[in-house]
C-alpha cells in the first residue's frame, strides 16, 4: 500500500503525548485523547494539559491526566472527557473545566437524548442534570463500551451484553450465540450498532457480527494467530463501504461491506506490512472526507482512502493532455510525446502504444474520445486514429 494514503502525528508535530488513548470527530476539528491531557487538530495542533478545578475555594488547574473517554453533544457545543484519574471535565468556550470526580476509571462516554453515559470500572453511570447516578441494576463490574440504538443504550461489560431502557433503567441481558449455536462468553470489550440493525462486538480474540432479533450471530478471528488475544478495543462503520476494527496487539482490520453482507477482509499493523507500522491500536474513527484516524501508542495515524496514487512514475515530467474512462473500465492516457497508454483494471503494468509499433500516428496526443458504440479516438499532431484490434488505424476520409 502506497505511503502516500498514510500520515504519522506524534509529540514533535504538536500531539500531547504520542501514547494516544481516544478520538473524537467534529465537523470542524478532531480530538485525541492522550497520556498528557486532550489535544485538537484542525490543520493546527492545540494541546490541553490541565483543567480548571471545580473546586471555588482552590482554582488551582489540575492535570488532565490519561484521556481515555470523550464525547460530545449533537451540535458539538460541549464536549466531556475522561480517563483514569476518574475525572469528568467538560470542554466550553475554549476551557476545560472539572465537572465531577468519579472515583473510578472510564472506559467509555456516550450521550443519548441530553444524558451522559459512562462506562467506568464500577459500572454504568448516567449524568443527568448536575447529578451522576449509577445504573445500579448492572451492579459493579467493568462496563467497557455503550452504544444507543433504537431508544436502548447496549453495554458491553466483563460478563457480557446488555440492554438497558433509559427511561425506566430496566436493564436486560443478551446472550450472544456463534453461528454454531454456542454461547460466546464474555469479557465483551466493544459494541457499535451497525444500520440497519446489526450489533458488532468485539471480544478478546474476535469480532462478532449480530442482531438482537436473530437466534445466532457470526464471529470472525481477524488478526493472525501470532497476535494471542488480540483484545478488540474499537469498530467503527464507515457507512456503505465498510467496518474498521482496531486492538491493543494485533493492529487493525478493515471488513469490507455490500448489501450482502462482508465482501473481504484485511489486516492492517506491523505485521502486515502496511502504513500502519503498529500493532497497538486503542481508537478508529473516521472524519467527514472519509479519512480513517488510529490512536495508537507511538502517536496518531491517518490513513486516506482516496489519496492520489502515481500510477507510472516515468510520467511525472511528461505533459498528460487527456485521460478517458473506458467502457469497459481501463483507463487511457493522453501523452505529449509517449503516446497513448493504457491501464487494464486487473494488471499491474499498462500498455504503451507509439507509431512505430501500434499505428498510432503521432506521439503527442492531446484528445481522446470514445464512440458511443464503444469506438476510442485519438487526436495527435500527425492526425486523428481509431483503435481496434489493439492497433491504432487512419480512417481513410480523414487522410
Amino acid at each position: 500500500m502506497s505511503d502516500r494514503h498514510w500520515v504519522v502525528f506524534r509529540q514533535s508535530h504538536g500531539l500531547g503525548s504520542d501514547d494516544v488513548f481516544s478520538i473524537l470527530v467534529q465537523d470542524n476539528a478532531i480530538w485525541f485523547g492522550t497520556a498528557n491531557g486532550i489535544s485538537r487538530y484542525d490543520g493546527r495542533w492545540q494541546t490541553f494539559a490541565v483543567t480548571q478545578s471545580g473546586d471555588a475555594a482552590n482554582g488551582e488547574p489540575e492535570n488532565l491526566g490519561r484521556i481515555t473517554a470523550m464525547a460530545s453533544t449533537e451540535d458539538g457545543a460541549t464536549i466531556w472527557a475522561a480517563g483514569s484519574n476518574g475525572i469528568l471535565s467538560r470542554y466550553e468556550d475554549g476551557t476545560w473545566a472539572v465537572i465531577q470526580r468519579l472515583g473510578t476509571s472510564v472506559n467509555a462516554l456516550e450521550y443519548v437524548n441530553g444524558e451522559l453515559w459512562l462506562a467506568t470500572d464500577r459500572g454504568v453511570l448516567v449524568q443527568r442534570g448536575t447529578t451522576v447516578e449509577a445504573v445500579a441494576k448492572l451492579g459493579t463490574e467493568t462496563a467497557h463500551a455503550l452504544a444507543a440504538q433504537d431508544g436502548f443504550v447496549w453495554v458491553a461489560t466483563d460478563l457480557g451484553l446488555w440492554r438497558v431502557a433509559p427511561d425506566t433503567d430496566s436493564v436486560t441481558f443478551v446472550e450472544v450465540r456463534d453461528e454454531n449455536g454456542a454461547p460466546i462468553q464474555g469479557p465483551f470489550l466493544e459494541v457499535t450498532v451497525v444500520p440497519p440493525d446489526q450489533l458488532w462486538l468485539g471480544t478478546l480474540d474476535k469480532v462478532v457480527v449480530f442482531s438482537p432479533g436473530a437466534a445466532r450471530g457470526q464471529s470472525f478471528p481477524p488478526f493472525s494467530t501470532n497476535a494471542g488475544n488480540p483484545q478488540i478495543s474499537s469498530i467503527v462503520h464507515s457507512p456503505g463501504r465498510a467496518v474498521w476494527a482496531g486492538s491493543e496487539s494485533g493492529g487493525a482490520v478493515e471488513y469490507g461491506l455490500s448489501t450482502d453482507g462482508i465482501t473481504g477482509a484485511r489486516n492492517l499493523g506491523s505485521s502486515a506490512g502496511s502504513g500502519l507500522s503498529t500493532n497497538s491500536v486503542r481508537d478508529v474513527a473516521i472524519d467527514a472526507n472519509g479519512s480513517v484516524w488510529f490512536a495508537t501508542a507511538v502517536g496518531v495515524f491517518r490513513y486516506q482512502p482516496w489519496a492520489w496514487n502515481v500510477v507510472d512514475e516515468r510520467y511525472d515530467f511528461l505533459p498528460v493532455h487527456d485521460l478517458l474512462v473506458g467502457s469497459n473500465g481501463d483507463l487511457w492516457i493522453a501523452t505529449g510525446g509517449e503516446g497513448v497508454q493504457r491501464h487494464r483494471q486487473n494488471e499491474s503494468q499498462p500498455a504503451g502504444y507509439l507509431p512505430d509499433e501500434s499505428g498510432l500516428p503521432g506521439e503527442t496526443v492531446y484528445d481522446l474520445a470514445q464512440s458511443p458504440s464503444g469506438q476510442l479516438w485519438a487526436a495527435t499532431n500527425q492526425g486523428a486514429a481509431y483503435f481496434e484490434q489493439d492497433q491504432w488505424r487512419r480512417d481513410k476520409a480523414l487522410l
